[in-house]
């Protein structure tokens, strides 16, 4: 595009940012065809409008209105999401799109994804770690009697999870940060936890838009980034349902761990005492879960070797290990 058009394409950008900011729903040209765009999120780069069709429309924040840059960041979200799909991953299954303003030619990439609401549909219910306002999981999934440090309590939730990030793992993608969420799917009579991801693209730097190389072996950094992962999610998910039975918002909020006056009885402590974001209980549940990990990998005919603990990832840090 020459200087003029860049121009004109961050005006209209900005135009259509600016249109966003009003309290009422708007009309834009998506793909040709007029659509009522009604506001739902913003975050880092981005904000999403519901089109009222099962999808979102995600437009550029006012300081994201470069239009190479915004290029960038569709063409990214758009790679992933698709590269996810394709290894039996879940994604917000991110396409390509044009916008303009109604009554203007000048058409501008964008993209599309399927809206959360349009997933709880289909009794899959995304937890976006970053905005628990668009969360969909709002329930529980274990009776309220279930024991949360008992390994068998997790693993029917868990079990595809962990397929999921030796995927993940397996492919060299994100097991964390802004990409990494959840989402809870009904099947059958149980629900499942599955790793969800999206916001593949980062303001700072470019990403790589080409496969990597299929791991074959998981050294102790990978092996660990599994059980980190695990562990994590058993974490988050802990606080969800103690939230959940204590009639809480469902929002984790880390709070000081407190050393308790008197030792407690291991076999009589309450689980409803412990904050799981402090406390390393999501750890030992994880590494109890290690030997299905391994059984997986064997099956999946990945070696591999043992993960270090979180005491020798230390020492090893201090030049110790």
């Amino acid at each position: 595009m020459s200087d003029i058009d860049l121009q004109q394409a961050f005006d209209t950008y900005n135009q259509i940012h600016k249109l966003g900011r009003q309290p009422n729903d708007f009309e834009l040209k998506v793909n040709d065809k007029i659509c009522k765009c009604t506001f739902v999120c913003e975050g880092g780069t981005k904000r999403a409008f519901d089109l009222h069709n099962g999808s979102v429309l995600l437009t550029p924040q006012r300081e994201c209105c470069c239009y190479n840059f915004w290029n960038r960041i569709c063409t990214e979200e758009v790679y992933f999401s698709d590269l996810y799909q394709r290894l039996g991953l879940l994604t917000p299954e991110s396409k390509l799109c044009t916008m303009s303003l109604v009554g203007n030619d000048l058409t501008l990439p964008s993209y599309t994804s399927r809206s959360f609401s349009d997933f709880a549909l289909d009794n899959a219910y995304v937890q976006d770690m970053k905005n628990t306002s668009t969360c969909y999981w709002k329930k529980n999934l274990f009776p309220e009697s279930a024991d949360l440090t008992k390994p068998d309590v997790w693993l029917p939730a868990v079990d595809k999870y962990i397929d999921d990030i030796i995927v993940i793992a397996q492919n060299s993608l994100s097991l964390g940060g802004d990409t990494f969420n959840y989402v809870v799917v009904l099947s059958d009579t149980k629900y499942i936890i599955r790793p969800f991801s999206f916001d593949f693209s980062s303001k700072s730097y470019e990403r790589e838009c080409q496969p990597k190389t299929t791991l074959t072996h998981f050294d102790a950094y990978q092996m660990g980034r599994i059980i980190r992962s695990l562990s994590s999610c058993i974490s988050d998910f802990a606080n969800f349902e103690l939230a959940y039975r204590q009639r809480k918002p469902l929002v984790v909020v880390p709070t000081p761990w407190v050393e308790p006056a008197v030792e407690p009885d291991e076999t009589e402590t309450n689980i409803h005492q412990f904050n799981w974001m402090s406390f390393d209980g999501a750890d030992v549940v994880a590494w109890k879960l290690l030997p299905i990990v391994l059984y997986k990998l064997n099956l999946l005919g990945i070696t591999y070797e043992m993960p270090l603990t979180t005491q020798q990832e230390e020492a090893r840090d201090m030049g110790f290990g």
